[in-house]
């Protein structure tokens, strides 16, 4: 598992942390918590429990949405983005919930 700081512009990809495990080994909240914790010790400024810069955005795709994970990431100062699968035929579903009923997003 790695964590790199963005791509975007000012990014420069470079690895933060890195937490090796067997090419078979399934990944864990555990194993996620390990690697964002030493990946957050990297950056400038960082806290114990604060917040290291105002441009900081936790991703995390499929593996990474599990509840101790996100649960962690909630009660932290900063902003996270959460990615996975949604099961089939849902899409369908969510087209007759009124529009009325969905809450704006945050930019």
């Amino acid at each position: 598992m790695w964590t790199v700081v963005g791509h975007g512009p000012g990014g420069s990809g470079e690895p933060l942390s890195v937490l090796l495990r067997p090419g078979n080994a399934g990944t864990t909240a555990a194993d996620h918590i390990t690697v964002l914790s030493e990946a957050l010790r990297q950056l400038p400024g960082h806290r114990a429990g604060g917040r290291p810069g105002r441009k900081i955005l936790i991703r995390a795709a499929t593996a990474g949405c599990t509840h101790e994970l996100l649960y962690r990431l909630v009660g932290r100062p900063l902003p996270y983005s959460a990615g996975f699968t949604l099961p089939e035929g849902i899409t369908g579903e969510l087209a007759t919930v009124p529009a009325r009923d969905w809450p704006p997003a945050y930019d």
